[in-house]
């Protein structure tokens, strides 16, 4: 729920002028809310800090880091195989770039059509 809305409030938001610490790296947290660990998504990134100008860039790689798509230092390279070929894949045919704009529920609207077909759709 929070990652849902740091990322629509982002995009939808001039950064700049909003007064958030946000660093080019990802925070996990423990059950009690405690920082467990900082995720750098770029060499140093932990003291890179986002703004208008390269949140586009950051939101990329925030992306990619949770689909495992994007490769850390500390964690093993191999750590999602499937998803990096279903999206090696998917990016053969269809250019990352034009993936950029649109959401999870998008994506999954386009790909799998309506969750339910009313019947009179088949009548017609």
């Amino acid at each position: 729920q929070l990652y849902t809305s740091k990322v629509k409030y982002m995009v939808e938001n001039d950064i700049d002028d909003a007064g958030l610490d946000i660093t080019m790296a990802e925070e996990e947290y423990g059950a009690k809310g405690k920082l467990l660990r900082t995720i750098p998504l770029v060499p140093g990134g932990e003291k890179v800090e986002v703004q208008e100008k390269n949140k586009r860039r950051y939101l990329t790689l925030l992306a990619r880091y949770r689909l495992g798509l994007q490769p850390q230092p500390s964690l093993p390279s191999n750590l999602c195989p499937q998803m990096m070929a279903v999206a090696e894949g998917l990016f053969s045919v269809v250019p990352e770039r034009l993936l950029e704009p649109f959401d999870q529920g998008d994506l999954e609207l386009l790909v799998c059509g309506m969750p339910e077909v009313p019947l009179e759709d088949f009548k017609r």
